[in-house]
């Protein structure tokens, strides 16, 4: 008899009981050698109706009205009901040697004498609250069994062999007629051997493993035109062994991004996916793409900042992919790479980047457009603090784009200006006759030199529009933006070496080498508060609000910067609120500023003798 309770349940609120995650249940449930898997009869039934909700679930016959006195099926909060029922029922048990969902129980143990005692201990449990079971579904004392849907075995989780077999029978034969459809075929021992193959991974399911507490597991990403995939896998040994496979089809704008914010896309749903692994485990993601510059190095915006983020939260690391094990990722990852070949015979593919600079009033000062072989587009607007020629700014948009290319890991790079003079300077078809663009020139060779190969070609202007408009509008035409505060070519001024440990070492060689404090709390905040940073050239900046950088400043640093700044040529000594904007607004950063100022502006002599008395009433 089925009962419709559709208006009901609309007018019930829903109750928000979470419901244990499959996948949690039968991760714990490997590695024990004997189950008993428990199923209870008619479950629903088991749980009594309130009294004053009874007539809410009465219904009509033809022999009159009836109504149910135990909890029917068809409700909508009757599996989150039955859940709770159950985990406090066995509140004792679960996760030690017992594991349930819904109305499933299963029983695990190492040996029998522990086996025995743990069904001993449940059937009290089941006999206290006057549960009943259905012993047609129970099965006990066996190494291996079926359980949500996979088969459990002492060592690795298989599929269900009733949902992988074979569906159609016209399939298999599909094959037969191919092989007898060609007249001039023949049969040869290499074509036994393949069939033999073939039919066997056909017929082989494929095994997960669960991971072992403490070890470090490796995620392999892939994209494709209109989908991304990993596998999370565990190694041991010389072998790699799956864990959980991820998968998701992308939707309409995310079809758009490019390939370097695919991938990103499909670290962040597979850390979504699979949080329970990645908040217990150290995840090392294997890609020979710059993925950790794209969403740690480099000034980003966007779903790029919230992506990075999310992901701070994790132990995440990087490795170069060397080699694909076949029994860990065969034939799994959409790899988008072309085919490498010999090194002797395969063309150089390199990036190509559009720069223009321009200076003036209502211009911004540069912009930056990297292309890389596969199409993605990299934009940064450069905003200039100070004056310029147009020939000027077209050199500090190269060596800023560069510098940008150099921290994305790029090897080859062919540069593309509107300006003839500058790409005849580095061709050397001009000669260089004012002494500023000599400077640049030199700094520009000298920053080529760390590239693998390089070069630069004039364009007409029309060709490079996208890059004009980030120089002349910056953000607002979109892209990043990166701040440039005194020529490229001028030399910073010597500091002494400071051998002591600064605020932000932890930071420095967190971005730098990807290395952690030992301590898990300063681990933890390390990795979240990175994302707030950014280091450029081996100088640390802090992300303000406004999307500016601010220059972080050592210990020994912040009286030079305050005594300038409260007292210097251009100093007002004003208060210490005033002090720490100021500070702010001048491009500095360190994490005890506001105390600092305080601090300073009190103990500052001339502000003692010559500041107004404040007369106020207290």
């Amino acid at each position: 008899m089925y009962i419709d309770f559709s208006l009901l349940n609309k007018a019930c609120p829903k109750d928000c009981y979470p419901l244990p995650r499959i996948d949690a249940l039968v991760d714990s449930a490997v590695g024990f050698s004997l189950m008993s898997f428990l199923d209870a009869f008619s479950g629903y039934h088991q749980i009594r109706m309130h009294p004053p909700d009874i007539k809410d679930v009465t219904f009509i016959t033809e022999d009159g009205c009836f109504s149910y006195n135990m909890m029917p099926f068809g409700l909508k909060n009757a599996g989150a009901t039955y859940q709770r029922m159950m985990d406090r029922i066995f509140r004792e048990q679960k996760g030690r040697n017992l594991e349930v969902y819904v109305d499933d129980l299963m029983i695990k143990s190492q040996d029998l004498k522990s086996h025995i005692a743990d069904l001993e201990e449940t059937f009290a449990t089941v006999r206290k609250y006057k549960m009943r079971l259905n012993p047609l579904k129970c099965v006990f004392g066996a190494s291996r069994g079926k359980f949500l849907g996979h088969l459990l075995t002492p060592s690795r989780v298989e599929p269900n062999p009733d949902k992988v077999s074979f569906q159609s029978r016209r399939e298999v034969l599909a094959f037969l007629s191919n092989i007898e459809g060609g007249k001039k075929f023949e049969w040869t021992s290499e074509c036994e051997n393949a069939f033999l193959a073939l039919k066997q991974q056909l017929t082989k399911a494929p095994l997960l493993q669960g991971p072992r507490e403490g070890e470090i597991l490796f995620l392999y990403l892939g994209v494709g035109a209109g989908a991304v995939s990993s596998v999370l896998v565990r190694e041991e040994g010389k072998k790699q062994f799956p864990i959980y496979y991820v998968s998701r089809v992308l939707k309409k704008a995310e079809l758009k991004y490019p390939i370097l914010e695919k991938l990103a896309f499909a670290l962040v749903i597979s850390a979504r996916k699979l949080r329970p692994y990645f908040q217990a485990h150290s995840i090392q993601i294997v890609t020979d793409h710059p993925l950790r510059r794209i969403l740690e190095g480099v000034e980003h915006s966007g779903r790029l900042a919230k992506w990075s983020i999310e992901l701070s939260e994790f132990d995440l690391s990087y490795i170069p992919r060397l080699a694909i094990k076949a029994q860990a990722v065969a034939d799994f990852l959409v790899d988008y790479t072309v085919e490498v070949k010999e090194a002797e015979t395969s063309p150089v593919v390199a990036w190509e980047m559009l720069v223009d600079g321009a200076s003036g009033k209502n211009s911004f000062g540069g912009g930056m457009v990297l292309v890389s072989p596969e199409g993605t587009r990299i934009e940064q607007a450069l905003k200039v603090h100070f004056a310029l020629t147009n020939n000027q700014a077209e050199y500090e948009a190269i060596i800023a784009g560069l510098r940008l290319a150099r921290e994305l890991g790029i090897q080859d790079i062919k540069v593309s200006t509107d300006s003839m003079i500058v790409a005849g300077h580095i061709e050397g078809e001009f000669e260089v006759r004012e002494p500023t663009l000599q400077l640049y020139l030199t700094k520009v060779k000298r920053i080529i030199g760390q590239f693998r190969s390089f070069s630069v070609q004039h364009v007409p202007r029309e060709e490079n529009t996208r890059a004009d408009l980030l120089a002349k509008h910056g953000p607002r035409a979109g892209g990043t933006m990166t701040e440039l505060f005194r020529p490229s070519i001028e030399e910073g001024e010597l500091m002494e070496v400071d051998q002591q440990r600064s605020w932000m070492d932890p930071f420095t060689t967190y971005l730098t080498t990807g290395r952690l404090p030992e301590g898990e709390l300063e681990k933890k905040q390390v990795r979240y508060k990175s994302t707030y940073y950014l280091l450029k050239e081996g100088i640390l900046y802090r992300k303000t609000l406004s999307g500016l950088l601010a220059r972080c400043v050592s210990e020994k640093e912040v009286a030079r910067v305050l005594e300038e700044i409260h007292s210097g040529e251009c100093g007002s000594h004003s208060g210490s609120r005033t002090l720490e904007g100021r500070v702010l607004r001048q491009g500095y950063f360190w994490p005890t500023l506001r105390r600092d100022a305080e601090e300073f502006a009190r103990k500052c002599r001339q502000c003692q003798e010559f500041a107004p008395l404040q007369l106020l009433p207290a």
